[in-house]
């Protein structure tokens, strides 16, 4: 492995964990996920296919592969998935929790994807580049999409 390879995967691989369990909430499928990306990435790095945002490629492929897992999922097991906190000691923070991954995987998948990119301090200019939508536009469909989240969440789902 090369050492390029090895920094890159160093800088990004919990960023893009942590965004694939907030997609999917299943570590391990998350780390799959991951794995997946980086596989992609390392085999185009060998190709000499020119990626010219490493980051911002590495976060858009980790966002569509886990859409495709959390589709296929749903598809064939027709429930929900549900974070599990660690911390037990807070059941209600618990019930909040849900209730609000609940709520956002009600959520289509752009207005998803721009609540969790937001969720995890990403700026509006990143966002607008990762999610494929004009700049300006970006504080409009959070705000949106923001709202129709607290719809979801008061009508509790």
């Amino acid at each position: 492995m090369n050492l390029e390879f090895d920094t890159v995967y160093k800088e990004n691989y919990l960023r893009l964990f942590r965004v694939a369990s907030k997609m999917l909430h299943d570590a391990d499928a998350a780390k799959d996920v991951v794995q997946d990306v980086f596989e992609s990435y390392y085999m185009n790095s060998i190709v000499k296919y020119q990626i010219h945002n490493i980051n911002s490629w590495l976060l858009r492929a980790t966002i569509n592969k886990s859409i495709d897992l959390y589709q296929k999922k749903k598809k064939f097991s027709g429930m929900d998935y549900i974070v599990e906190s660690e911390d037990n000691s807070h059941p209600e923070q618990d019930i909040d929790a849900a209730l609000l991954q609940k709520a956002i995987d009600k959520l289509d998948t752009r207005d998803k994807t721009i609540i969790i990119l937001y969720s995890e301090g990403y700026p509006y200019k990143e966002i607008a580049h990762i999610a494929d939508i004009k700049f300006t536009s970006v504080g409009k469909l959070l705000a949106r999409a923001l709202d129709k989240l607290k719809i979801l969440m008061k009508d509790k789902i």
